[in-house]
């Protein structure tokens, strides 16, 4: 095992965005993983040794669906376009997902290397902190953190995570679904019969769970308890790292479907 493989990633450099950069479109943060990756070394972030960076972000209503994904699989287009929901793939594998402002997204961007030691801590770390709010919850498989209910039973999944890997660098991104409109879930997404039959359910309404039932406060309050949980230190970007944050944006919309 390499010495890497024993650095622990949080808490993690908090990036900070300008004011003005709430409620962008899923490429701006998918965009702003692959900058702050690429300048991890850079001397934007000061002499001092980061091993991770992470920040939290909220969509309007949006599909982010997997590299490997064929959309039209996977995703009702026509009933995307009909209710103003934008569409976007991410560089990571993993399932379609829907977003809206009931779901906190995060990002960690960490050093290169192995992925599972990283996924595992990831999971974990996130896990524990919800545990700690006041939900049990548990990572599950690779990439699910369920909740569970006072007997122990599963009342269903609240995170999902996915990541990629960019030279010299990781990322890992996640939801966390504190609420959401189910009937815009489910009309945007075309998840696979035999997929939810795997997990024992008829819709993908059933198979997730909220944490609004499970905290006693508010999505607000979640994502700063999430912020001063996993992190140490700030980021502050600036005017000129979102300018470029842009450019590599508009590469998410170039890409056919």
């Amino acid at each position: 095992m390499s010495v890497q493989e024993h650095i622990s990633h949080f808490p993690a450099t908090l990036v900070v965005f300008p004011e003005g950069c709430e409620a962008r479109r899923a490429a701006f943060y998918l965009a702003a993983e692959e900058y702050v990756a690429g300048r991890m070394s850079d001397s934007l972030y000061g002499s001092g040794r980061h091993h991770s960076f992470l920040f939290t972000w909220i969509l309007q209503p949006t599909v982010v669906f997997g590299r490997n994904q064929i959309v039209h699989n996977e995703v009702n287009l026509d009933f995307c376009r009909m209710h103003n929901i934008d569409v976007v793939r991410r560089k990571s594998g993993g399932g379609a997902i829907y977003a809206d402002g009931g779901n906190i997204m995060t990002s960690l961007i960490t050093e290169g290397g192995p992925i599972e030691p990283l996924f595992h801590e990831y999971s974990s770390q996130i896990a524990a902190m919800l545990t700690s709010f006041g939900a049990s919850a548990q990572a599950t498989g690779r990439n699910d953190i369920v909740v569970r209910q006072d007997g122990g039973q599963v009342s269903g999944k609240v995170c999902g995570n996915a990541f990629y890997h960019l030279p010299c660098s990781n990322i890992v991104h996640g939801t966390m679904l504190y609420d959401t409109d189910f009937d815009m879930m489910t009309g945007a997404l075309l998840p696979p019969t035999e997929k939810l039959k795997r997990h024992g359910v008829d819709s993908v309404r059933q198979r997730v769970a909220l944490l609004k039932d499970c905290l006693s406060f508010g999505i607000d309050e979640l994502r700063n308890r999430i912020e001063a949980a996993l992190t140490s230190g700030t980021l502050v970007l600036t005017g000129k790292d979102i300018a470029e944050i842009e450019g590599i944006e508009r590469r998410y919309y170039d890409e056919v479907f």
